[in-house]
This record gives C-alpha cells, structure tokens and sequence, in this order.
C-alpha cells in the first residue's frame, strides 16, 4: 500500500484526475486504491506507478506495490 509521503508527491507533482484518466480508471477509483480500500490488478498497479514516476518526473519513485495490496 502506498505511504503518505507518496500520496503526498502525487497529490503535488500532478492532478489524481489526470492520472486516472491516463491509467483509464476512474478518478474515484483511483482514490479508493489510494486510501487502501480498493486493491488494482499487478498489470494496472505496474501502470499506475509508471505513469506515476513519469508524471512526477520521480524515475523508480513509485512502485507496483504502491498501488495493490500484498498478498500472503
């Protein structure tokens, strides 16, 4: 799951609106993913924190896990 310090750089360094339509989720979604309520699938986790890093220019920042809940 995804820190605070990471929502934090998201909310700062890009719009969540622009990153779920980027994502091709909805904005809603995406906010359920970030307060841990919802968990993405691996491939859109991995495409999230892509676009992540891209957006906020943070290479390696932002990482699949941020975006899904461990399993186990």
């Amino acid at each position: 799951m995804i820190t605070q310090e990471k929502k934090t750089a998201l909310k700062t360094g890009l719009k969540l609106k622009q990153l779920a339509n980027e994502a091709g989720i909805t904005p809603e979604y995406l906010s359920r993913i970030l307060r841990g309520k919802e968990s993405a699938s691996a491939e859109r986790a991995q495409i999230l924190a892509n676009l992540a890093n891209e957006m906020t220019r943070r290479k390696g920042y932002f990482v699949a896990s941020d975006f899904r809940e461990e399993e186990g």
